[in-house]
């Protein structure tokens, strides 16, 4: 909490930054979107190719027998390599990436005739801003209910402990529910969008945000809440895996096999947790 109130304005900071790149790339999307990603896919190519190039020639500045040395060229070669891969996948994929730029230029096309759709993801920051500011006050609350045995230490009753798991794992499902209403009014107005595509100008003007919180808040509000609670159920499982987890090396001897078991877990948690969130966008649309 200490370092978190001394550091605020750099949260909002980079806040602000990442929403002013993000909105100046879509309103270029909208502007031109088949040269834009041209554009980036040459530009990360020349980025790894330049990255790599000064990497392994800054290398000269140390001697040869400093371990700067050896890290910096293996890192330039590395580098390299990455390059190379990068360009055989867009080489492997060119119908691919053909398709997904036709995919980017009808995105072009939504955007232009439903330039309202940016007010969602602004909506939307001040909803869950508003949310976490509040469970934030409110966990400090929790957390201060308790017997104080020392500076800035409470004990906890067994209630107490109940009910900030309770309070965390509401977190995590109204912070799922809020993302999922935003998910399901941008494809819910895309959706009207794209099927009234060459239908009279009636059918064209339903495209709208008025229709997408419509049909959130009178149809598919239910639907919405349950899938954020299968998500909000397994970002309790990874947690309680990380706490476990960090107990356990805390506690007990680490080993090769344990290590390795440990990292198995995660990566399977990790992929759960993902085909979770992907099954559930999509079942949203």
């Amino acid at each position: 909490m200490g370092d978190a109130a001394i550091c605020w304005w750099v949260f909002l900071v980079m806040i602000g930054i990442s929403f002013v790149i993000s909105l100046i790339y879509l309103i270029l999307l909208r502007c031109f979107a088949k040269p834009l990603l041209y554009i980036s896919f040459i530009v990360i190519f020349g980025l790894l190719l330049g990255g790599g190039f000064y990497v392994f020639y800054s290398a000269a500045r140390y001697e040869q027998s400093d371990n700067t040395y050896t890290i910096m060229r293996g890192m330039g070669i590395l580098i390299w390599i990455l390059c190379g891969i990068y360009t055989l996948i867009l080489l492997c994929c060119c119908s691919r990436i053909r398709l997904g730029i036709a995919i980017m230029e009808a995105t072009s096309d939504f955007v232009k005739d439903t330039f309202s759709i940016f007010l969602v993801p602004i909506y939307f920051f001040f909803i869950i801003g508003a949310w976490v500011v509040f469970w934030v006050i409110s966990a400090i609350y929790v957390y201060s209910v308790g017997e104080p045995v020392g500076l800035g230490q409470i004990k906890w009753h067994d209630t107490t402990r109940y009910v900030w798991i309770y309070h965390l794992f509401g977190l995590f499902w109204v912070s799922a529910f809020i993302i999922g209403c935003a998910q399901f009014i941008i494809a819910a107005v895309a959706c009207i969008w794209y099927f009234a595509q060459g239908g009279s100008s009636d059918d064209k003007a339903k495209a709208s945000l008025r229709m997408g919180f419509k049909w959130v808040f009178v149809y598919h509000m239910g639907s919405i809440a349950f899938g954020a609670l299968i998500i909000a159920i397994m970002q309790m499982i990874k947690l309680m895996f990380e706490y476990i987890r960090r107990k356990y090396e805390k506690t007990v001897p680490q080993n090769p096999c344990t290590k390795c078991i440990i990292c198995c877990l995660r990566c399977c948690i990790w992929c759960l947790d993902y085909c979770v969130k992907f099954i559930t966008k999509n079942a949203y649309i």
